[in-house]
């Protein structure tokens, strides 16, 4: 718009040159940011989805030991009820369903 109106600008007494030459680079330096910040992005997504099959993986190994405390002290027993409350406490998030359109 600068660029558009700067000849009658100029003629209004308004000379909008420097900051047309000081926007330049800063709109260069904004898109560089970005772009990075949207490659982020695009790894923290591609991140979290390696977390959470770490996460399952954990829980379902450390499920099993839950499982060998119930068997070898019963399932009514304080040691299974301690493991049982700390399965549930870490038992991981469902996946939350997409929205339907």
């Amino acid at each position: 718009m600068l660029e558009t109106y700067k000849t009658e600008m100029i003629a209004a007494g308004v000379d909008p040159t420097a900051l047309i030459a000081q926007l330049s680079p800063l709109h260069t330096t904004l898109n560089t940011e970005n772009i990075k910040q949207e490659g982020m992005k695009t790894d923290l997504r591609a991140q979290t989805e390696v977390v959470e099959g770490a996460k399952t993986d954990t829980y379902t190994a450390a499920s099993r030991g839950v499982d060998m405390v119930i068997s070898a002290f019963g399932r009514t027993s304080q040691q299974a009820k301690e493991a049982i409350a700390l399965r549930k406490s870490v038992r991981p998030e469902p996946p939350t369903p997409a929205p339907t359109p």
